[in-house]
């Protein structure tokens, strides 16, 4: 009879610290892993949000000509897209916040125009991870 109280006793013991730690640290793990996974895959949704974005504006951009004969020009920017109805809403933003910039004619393509988001800085050129994106 002794015997079943000590062994009862130990079943209801519970976890050890040692235990506890080992199963916060194994957590700590996984959701230090899993962190890195997430941010790094916000950095590509942003940056394939910006080309869809500016896919959006070229086809935006090709309406627009086929009714004027032109693109509009640099002063217009893209916002004349949107007060003419070939896109709707507002003028967006890229990703992170800033302005899409437009010139046309453009420096990379100077028969049509160049659409330009920066990246994440703001600001012209950048490592591979900050590349601008430039329309085709």
């Amino acid at each position: 009879m002794k015997r079943k109280v000590k062994s009862a006793r130990r079943a209801v013991r519970g976890m050890t610290l040692i235990e506890i730690m080992v199963v916060v640290a194994i957590l700590g793990m996984i959701a230090s892993v899993v962190s890195v996974a997430v941010v790094n895959r916000l950095g590509e949704a942003k940056r394939e949000s910006a080309e869809l974005d500016i896919k959006g504006f070229d086809d935006g951009l090709l309406l627009y000509k086929m009714k004027h004969g032109h693109f509009p020009n640099s002063t217009d920017g893209l916002s004349v897209l949107y007060t003419e109805g070939f896109l709707k809403g507002q003028l967006k933003q890229d990703p992170w916040g800033h302005d899409y910039i437009y010139v046309s004619p453009g420096q990379k393509h100077p028969d049509y125009y160049d659409i330009t988001s920066y990246g994440a800085d703001g600001q012209p050129g950048g490592e591979k991870e900050d590349a601008d994106l430039i329309n085709n």
